[in-house]
């Protein structure tokens, strides 16, 4: 038996030698450290041991008998714990074998493999995962009463949330019925409103003429579009009867009010009723001083030498009167208006203009006054009074309509009876405008002249 870490061929002192005197049943233990041997072995035949041979084995170890050898020594290193047997014969020169001597030993197993080391491993693997549950188990519960208190801490921000939302909501309600109760009163004062307006456009309509009454002697369009429910524009008419057709007067009149709607319409009301005040009662038949009167009147109404009110009217008037037979005197006067007249044989619609100052109003006019045109018309020619609203009204790609535009469409359509001119000049007006929102009123009379019957 020898230590591997101290033997050199060179020295044999390495070899630990040790005689064994083994029995039968004597079996020689070896600690685990000893488990690197030499087995020597010798036949008992004087003077022939250099022709013996020898073979051998070490159950346990070894899985078949060595082949047959002079050699008289086996080494075996590093054998792993456990039985074993060391088994050997000899054989002479004359092939005969020997019986077979054995040799049995114990290598112990190395103190780190003993029953009580794997029981010491299982108490200290034990003890490892005890402490790491331990450990684990602290670790968790540590998180547990972390996540406890931020749970809690959530749970009593989310109660105050809560609360808040709750506060909120309670709010909103409230403030959706103080909104459901004044939208109910929006919409109860929207209703008095729109049958207020309903109501004033009944009594505007109420005030502006029958025209049907001057059908013995001008046919008639008109063409009368409020930009809102009310309008701003109005047309007004007065037929000054006389013992004869000679002295007989008709008045028409097409005014613009500065504003449209509700303002518009007031402005209106105080227009036609004062042009009837002027023509009917006060007896003033000449146009341009029916102009002159309107303008004082609008003055004095609005008190505009003393404020600083810039309402007023722009307007066309004309008096038709027939002095010989088939044969009419139209006399006109505008406040920034212009009439538009039509002969028979002249192929164009001609114009009169009016003068460059307004009714009312506080702005400097160009012209100083009032003046009166005076042309003479045949049965079957035709003038037409209108508002600006329609020749200044854009479409959807922001062009104007324009006069020009609306001779054409009178042209075209100027044989035709005049309640056919006035629904395909409305026609042409409307698709010209498309979807463009109406900017202002509109106002268009035309009136032709017929033939006496007499």
């Amino acid at each position: 038996i020898y230590d591997r870490a101290s033997f050199l061929p060179s020295n044999p002192s390495g070899f630990r030698i040790t005689n064994f005197s083994q029995t039968n049943n004597t079996v020689q233990k070896l600690n685990s450290s000893d488990n690197s041997i030499i087995i020597y072995f010798s036949s008992p035949f004087f003077g022939q041991n250099q022709k013996m041979k020898y073979s051998y084995r070490l159950e346990g170890y070894d899985k078949e008998w060595s082949g047959w050898t002079t050699d008289q020594k086996k080494e075996y290193t590093n054998l792993p714990s456990g039985n074993y047997k060391f088994i050997v014969k000899a054989r002479n020169v004359f092939d005969t074998e020997s019986p077979i001597a054995s040799y049995s030993f114990f290598i112990k197993r190395p103190w780190f493999k003993t029953p009580f080391s794997f029981l010491l491993y299982l108490i200290i693997l034990a003890g490892i995962i005890w402490i790491y549950v331990t450990i684990k188990t602290n670790l968790l519960k540590g998180s547990n009463i972390r996540l406890q208190a931020l749970v809690k801490e959530r749970t009593k921000d989310l109660i105050l949330f809560q609360e808040e939302i709750i506060e909120k909501n309670e709010e909103l309600m409230q403030q959706k019925e103080e909104m459901q109760v004044q939208r109910d009163e929006l919409h109860e004062q929207n209703r008095q409103t729109a049958a207020s307006l309903e109501y004033a456009k009944t009594i505007q309509q109420a005030i502006l003429p029958d025209l049907s009454a001057l059908k013995d002697r001008l046919e008639h369009f008109i063409i009368y579009k409020p930009k809102d429910v009310v309008s701003g524009d109005f047309y007004w008419a007065s037929r000054i009867a006389s013992k004869s057709k000679q002295g007989e007067k008709i008045f028409v009149a097409v005014v613009d009010c500065t504003g449209h709607g509700v303002p518009g319409a007031f402005m209106s009301m105080i227009g036609s009723r004062m042009l009837s005040e002027i023509v009917n009662e006060r007896k003033i038949h000449n146009p341009a001083d029916i102009l002159t009167e309107l303008n004082n009147s609008v003055n004095q109404a609005l008190r505009q030498d003393v404020s600083e009110s810039f309402d007023g009217m722009d307007a066309c008037i004309c008096l038709i009167e027939q002095k010989i037979a088939n044969q009419h005197i139209i006399t006109f006067a505008g406040a920034n208006r212009m009439l538009y007249y039509y002969q028979k044989g002249i192929h164009k619609i001609q114009i009169l203009r009016g003068n460059r100052k307004t009714i009312g109003g506080i702005m400097p006019d160009v012209d100083p006054e009032f003046l009166n045109n005076r042309i003479y018309l045949s049965p079957g020619d035709a003038i037409f009074l209108n508002s600006d609203g329609i020749v200044d009204q854009n479409n959807e790609h922001r062009r104007k309509y324009t006069a020009s535009r609306f001779h054409a469409s009178l042209l075209t359509n100027i044989d035709k009876p005049m309640e056919k001119i006035g629904i395909e000049i409305n026609k042409d007006f409307e698709q010209f405008r498309g979807n463009a929102f109406q900017r202002d009123d509109i106002t268009v009379l035309g009136l032709r002249l017929l033939e006496d019957s007499d």
